[in-house]
């Protein structure tokens, strides 16, 4: 994890994780790396887009997980940063039901992009 202090001492983390095809392993590592951040002062911690799931994996596992786990999985992320109290940037599977997302292409089987969520503020 990269930690960066701001002109007015916001810190920010930027941490890695890669992906694996147990959804539930990568929430837990990414819930491990935002509670560090949160130990060191951080008020945003960022992570990869491939964060939920193997992107390693074929499209029809990460279409199917797409399918499965991502409101899940964005909902899960959105508690842990009320729960810390801290923003949390990282990426998510859509699940393609959701779809047609203004500005996004439709890629049969492949959810490429996320749909935009809600955001409330962190006080």
């Amino acid at each position: 994890m990269i930690m960066a202090t701001g002109a007015n001492d916001v810190v920010i983390a930027i941490a890695q994780v890669a992906g694996k095809p147990d959804v539930n392993a990568n929430f837990d590592a990414v819930a491990h790396l935002v509670a560090e951040a949160v130990a060191a002062g951080a008020r945003l911690v960022a992570f990869p887009e491939a964060v939920m799931f193997d992107f390693t994996a074929s499209a029809e596992r990460i279409s199917a997980s797409a399918w499965a786990d991502a409101e899940r999985f964005k909902a899960a992320i959105r508690d842990l940063a009320v729960t810390h109290r801290i923003a949390i940037v990282t990426g998510a599977g859509s699940d393609p039901r959701r779809w047609p997302v203004e500005g996004t292409q439709d890629a049969p089987g492949l959810a490429r992009r996320t749909a935009p969520v809600k955001q409330e503020p962190v006080a």
